[in-house]
């Protein structure tokens, strides 16, 4: 059942004695033991493949090869070596001391984490507890409804942040983008109808829903074939936005959701992996290993991002993409033995470790449901919470069809606080280098000729920005040799709340950067787009000569001809220090470009 992991937790040693039952030798039937060696080996191998493609994740790390940080080998080569041991002796000890050591990275280096990053957190402290109470013989069974319920409420929360009303207006979604980027790359030129392109780009926002929503609630349900469902559907969508071109593939993203759906399957994965790493006994075996391997190589070629020979990710998604497809034969074959049989080897869990169990499983569903459609409601995450690409407007008030977002930024007790106030500013011009590399991250001409022009045809307005990525990458050394805007253009100007402003500037001086910037205070804290593109209740201009000096100008009423400039008063956003605090550990503000004449949230994450 869905929520399978609470009852058996909790039904005592009776329920959970072990049970040695012999199923027929036709049938592959691994042990629980077999289990957990199994996913211990799969979750060592993606997580290097995962931290050595972002190595920017790691703390002080400021680049993107392992070669160039020596200075941090208590994060990156300490797991390196855990890893290997893990893979030599997957025991509980070493899985269970290289899952705290990569959850304790993406602490200290929290907030400029993946969302993604923040779900492998939650799922591995849900994984450490059963590892630390069960026997290694009851850990994956004692685990597996647990991390499945986890997982799809991920997956439900990123659809249902996609509806509002910017995802789902085609014109400026990133789901028209994707469908566009992928037609425009694999669909042969000329052999699509027009009328068919009109109609799937037009459907991509809804069909984006549809999908996401769907593999949580396949995945949640009682159901195996359901299930089953759920794991392809998931494998298609990973697939899908591997293989986008530059600036939207995110093959990363797919290792890591593929190693969490082990177990969705648990069984039919050890035997999978259990082929893999053995000799083919049949032809039809060696065939398939040979074109797996040849498919694996030529997905490297699907490369795209400039200045990187092959992104690891895509091969090692596409080899997960065909165990994955191994495994829903296996299971299809072998589950209703398997369920017949019963588990073998099935460690007994009961007195103390039982209820410890159950509270774990209770307390994680519950955070996984506030941290999925609680945080965002109250304001306390905009970056990196459960919404990738979703347009969800975060300051200003919300674009959402049913929920409300950043209370606690707008209900009159807490705005006045420190963590919660500053209203909301928009940037008008800025000078400095490092603030232009990091907002808004413009990242359209990134995009192929070919699916602009599909993306125009249509009527999309035809524009993407990235300021994750740029949030992610952490370090100035990396984000000034990207494209980013430095004159000759107008200035992109963009919205963000008076607190990410404070910290924007603050970073900036760390920089020792000498920058001119202006902005304008909007009145009041919540507005529509029209509000968020022209209401002034203010101008402030800042001048910063990158060694502390501070001339910080303000016009109190910007329409009266009469008023002139005056000194800033204390309680101006420039002159006040940094935001700190435990919040400031989860809480990053995207910047909403302003974009003439559109009206929406464009395509933004």
């Amino acid at each position: 059942a869905g929520v399978g992991w609470w009852f058996q937790a909790s039904a005592g040693p009776c329920a959970l004695k072990a049970r040695r039952m012999a199923p027929s030798k036709a049938v592959p039937h691994p042990s629980q033991h077999d289990l957990l060696r199994a996913y211990a080996r799969l979750w060592a191998v993606t997580e290097f493949v995962i931290i050595y493609g972002n190595m920017f994740l790691v703390p002080g790390c400021e680049s993107f090869f392992p070669s160039e940080c020596v200075e941090t080998p208590v994060w990156f080569w300490a797991q390196c070596v855990l890893w290997l041991a893990i893979l030599a002796v997957p025991s509980r000890l070493l899985v269970s001391l290289s899952m705290l050591v990569r959850v304790s990275m993406f602490v200290v280096q929290s907030p400029m984490i993946w969302e993604s990053c923040h779900w492998a957190n939650a799922l591995e402290l849900a994984c450490l507890v059963t590892l630390l109470l069960c026997p290694a013989t009851a850990v994956v069974d004692q685990t597996k409804d647990l991390v499945r319920t986890m997982i799809s409420l991920f997956y439900i929360g990123a659809g249902f942040w996609k509806m509002n009303t910017s995802f789902l207006d085609p014109t400026v979604s990133c789901g028209t983008i994707y469908i566009a980027s992928l037609l425009a790359t694999f669909a042969p030129e000329g052999l699509l109808p027009p009328w068919l392109v009109t109609a799937a780009l037009g459907s991509a926002p809804w069909m984006t829903i549809i999908g996401e929503m769907s593999i949580g609630v396949l995945l949640l349900l009682p159901s195996r074939p359901m299930r089953r469902a759920g794991f392809v559907l998931s494998n298609m969508l990973h697939y899908a936005i591997c293989i986008t071109p530059h600036p939207n593939a995110v093959p990363l993203f797919g290792v890591f959701c593929y190693t969490r759906l082990f177990f969705v399957m648990p069984e039919a994965w050890t035997v999978a992996l259990a082929e893999v790493v053995s000799a083919p006994r049949t032809s039809s075996g060696l065939a398939f290993r040979v074109a797996s391997v040849a498919l694996a190589a030529w997905s490297a070629s699907l490369t795209s991002d400039p200045g990187i020979v092959i992104n690891w990710g895509i091969p090692a998604q596409t080899i997960l993409c065909l165990i994955g497809a191994r495994v829903v034969l296996l299971d299809m074959r072998h589950a209703a033995a398997w369920a017949e049989a019963g588990p073998i080897g099935l460690g007994a869990v009961g007195g103390l470790a039982s209820r410890l169990l159950r509270a774990n499983g209770a307390f994680w569903v519950l955070a996984v449901l506030f941290y999925v459609f609680g945080a965002q409601t109250l304001g306390l995450m905009d970056i990196s919470a459960t919404s990738p690409f979703s347009h969800i407007r975060e300051h200003g008030g919300s674009n959402h069809l049913l929920m409300p977002t950043s209370l606690l930024q707008q209900w009159e007790w807490s705005r006045g606080t420190d963590g919660f106030g500053g209203g909301v500013v928009r940037i008008t011009s800025c000078s400095s280098d490092y603030l232009n590399a990091l907002y808004p991250c413009n990242v359209t001409d990134e995009l192929r000729p070919g699916i602009r022009d599909m993306l125009h045809s249509f009527g999309h307005i035809g524009h993407e920005y990235h300021p994750t990525v740029m949030r992610m990458f952490g370090s100035h050394r990396i984000r000034r040799h990207l494209p980013h805007w430095d004159g000759g253009r107008p200035f992109p100007v963009y919205t963000v709340p008076g607190l990410e402003l404070r910290r924007m500037l603050a970073e900036a001086r760390a920089a020792n950067e000498s920058f001119v910037l202006e902005y304008d205070t909007l009145p009041g804290v919540v507005g529509d787009e029209k509000w968020r593109h022209t209401a002034v209740q203010s101008k402030v201009r800042l001048e910063e000569d990158g060694a502390g000096g501070i001339n910080c100008r303000v016009l109190r009423r910007p329409l009266d001809e009469a008023e002139e400039w005056a000194p800033c008063g204390e309680d101006e956003l420039p002159l006040q220090p940094a935001p700190t605090g435990l919040l400031m550990k989860f809480l990053v503000w995207f910047p909403y470009p302003v974009v003439e004449g559109v009206y929406e949230i464009p395509c933004i994450d």
